[in-house]
């Protein structure tokens, strides 16, 4: 969060700050001393939002600690929680790698908000080194970063103002734990390192505020994980054939900070591929496709090419045609109810007949959350057989009303957190009782993206609050499909992306094209989907470690159910 301060005639400072619960923000002291404080989360500052007032709550005493607790006169919903660790400068190693957010002031423009100029601090993500053996005495934290911002003015220079400032207050986080919070740019270490206080420093303040301090940060200081650390938190990567991660996900799992994001591989054992329904829309529209090789194309280039062709509501009929039909279901569905009811019955006709089902295994780990690509209900009906009662919304994108037919899920003053007995089926790419809401084809994809990303609500903040404050398993994709490339570029373009860095690992399984690839073909495609996932994330410019399992979706459900559910 931004941290801005009014200092009175002296004018505003801005620092940084790390919303840690539901009202707490964790700051520096210095940022916070001598002016009244408000809070804007990312982006409230190009809008008329007011910001949050805060209070001091807490601050480092009268031993200078530069740490600071601000407690806002309001609530905000939905905040994922915090852990902290501590830097074990006595582990065999150099360096650990970390990162903070803030808003410095190099990153600082002018824009016109409500009628009036304002200053407008864009966040940076820094990426560096910590190194272990730096600052031994002070016992501070040094983040090497790697960056060399721009000067600034020779009239800032003169004044003393650092390209840094602004960062004050922003946390400084190893794997998914907060382990300090940026409280100087020192010069003389350069222009690329900035100093932090370890949060471990609370225990300077003595044992009456320092309980104080570990009670709202909701921390046991006698468990702090110790960073660099042996075990899932070690930050390491997997072996380069090996998937290592369940245990790590097994605690997601359990403590509910785990988002399934279905792809359409997931229907494979209960529907023909994509790919073979695209084939069979080509066939039933009688048109020959411009593709070398139709077996092989994407639903969404064909129903582009009969958008263009035909007319474009055709593919959408064909498409719920095709699963009507191949589901057992008449020609032309009657109506959604009915398409429901055939995809209940080929779920139950297939756990019947003993197969494990994805859906259905993916339901008895009970997640808050399932955001699913596909636009039947094999996901809900599969939660209402482990017996929680789903509440069911999808992404009506081509609604220019939304916030006026907005479901009862979404709705003001209805909405409910999900937990395990009340979760959430949320259609990110249309639903099947609302056809205009399909996204199918490749035209659909690029105007989700940006209508999703440019119209307020579109997609609750709910939903967003999710994707990037979980750990994510995006199940049943394949590299090709839209629905992948979709997903990505909605995650990038989102506000609080940054949070997905807090994750240790986010679990990304990809489906493979196994049945066209030998065993070295498959070892060259499951390398280059490893490159393409962390090279795509890598230019963005975000810290998001992406583990490939290389695998059937269903292989890897089947594993993490016998891990997790006992």
């Amino acid at each position: 969060m931004q941290v801005n301060v009014d200092c009175g005639h002296a004018g505003w400072f801005v620092g940084s700050g790390l919303l840690v619960t539901d009202r707490l923000v964790l700051t520096a002291a210095h940022v916070v001393h001598d002016g009244s404080v408000t809070v804007h989360r990312v982006g409230d500052l190009r809008s008329d939002e007011p910001g949050r007032v805060a209070r001091l709550f807490l601050d480092g005493g009268p031993d200078g600690v530069d740490l600071a607790l601000l407690r806002l006169d309001e609530t905000v919903p939905d905040i994922a929680p915090v852990r902290y660790a501590r830097l074990d400068r006595t582990a065999p190693a150099t360096h650990v790698r970390g990162w903070a957010v803030g808003f410095p002031q190099h990153r600082a423009t002018r824009a016109t908000v409500g009628g009036e100029a304002r200053e407008i601090r864009e966040s940076v993500q820094v990426d560096g080194d910590i190194p272990l053996a730096e600052n031994l005495k002070s016992q501070m934290l040094s983040l090497h970063t790697g960056r060399y911002p721009r000067r600034l003015s020779a009239e800032q220079e003169a004044r003393g103002v650092s390209q840094w400032s602004g960062m004050s207050g922003a946390a400084v986080i190893v794997g998914e734990r907060v382990i300090g919070v940026i409280t100087d740019h020192p010069a003389r270490a350069g222009e690329s390192a900035l100093l932090a206080t370890p949060i471990a420093a609370v225990d300077r303040l003595g044992p009456d505020l320092a309980a104080q301090w570990w009670d709202a940060l909701g921390a046991d200081p006698m468990q702090l994980l110790p960073v660099p650390a042996s075990g899932p938190y070690a930050g390491a990567t997997d072996d380069e054939d090996a998937f290592g991660k369940w245990e790590l996900l097994v605690r997601y799992v359990d403590r509910g900070e785990c988002t399934a994001i279905l792809g359409p591989g997931l229907t494979d054992e209960l529907l023909p591929s994509r790919q073979d329904i695209a084939a069979r829309l080509a066939d039933a529209a009688g048109v020959s496709l411009p593709f070398h090789n139709d077996k092989l194309a994407d639903i969404a280039q064909v129903a582009q090419w009969l958008t263009v062709t035909q007319h474009h509501g055709f593919p959408r009929e064909l498409f719920l045609e095709e699963l009507c039909t191949r589901l057992g279901g008449a020609a032309v569905p009657a109506s959604y109810e009915e398409l429901r009811d055939l995809a209940r019955r080929a779920a139950a006709q297939h756990l019947a007949a003993g197969h494990d089902e994805a859906h259905q295994l993916l339901a008895e780990l009970r997640l808050r959350w399932y955001l699913t690509t596909h636009p039947l209900s094999f996901m809900e009906d599969a939660v209402e057989r482990t017996g929680p009662r789903p509440r069911v919304a999808w992404c009506r994108w081509k609604d220019a009303t939304w916030p006026a037919v907005a479901d009862d899920v979404f709705a003001s003053g209805r909405y409910r957190r999900p937990d395990r007995d009340n979760p959430i089926v949320y259609h990110l790419f249309g639903w099947a009782g609302d056809p205009a809401s399909l996204v199918l084809t490749e035209d659909d994809y690029l105007d989700y993206v940006i209508k999703v990303t440019q119209q307020d609500q579109c997609i609750p903040d709910s939903v967003w609050t999710e994707l990037t404050g979980s750990a994510l398993l995006l199940l049943g994709f394949r590299l090709e499909d839209w629905d992948f490339r979709g997903l990505l570029r909605l995650i990038l373009n989102q506000q609080g992306t940054f949070r997905l860095g807090q994750r240790t690992h986010v679990a990304v399984q990809v489906d493979p094209v196994a049945s066209t690839l030998d065993a070295d073909a498959a070892q060259r495609y499951l390398k280059a989907a490893r490159r393409y996932v962390q090279e795509y994330f890598r230019k963005t410019g975000l810290t998001i470690e992406f583990t490939v399992y290389w695998g059937a979706a269903l292989d890897f459900i089947r594993e993490l159910h016998r891990r997790a559910v006992r």
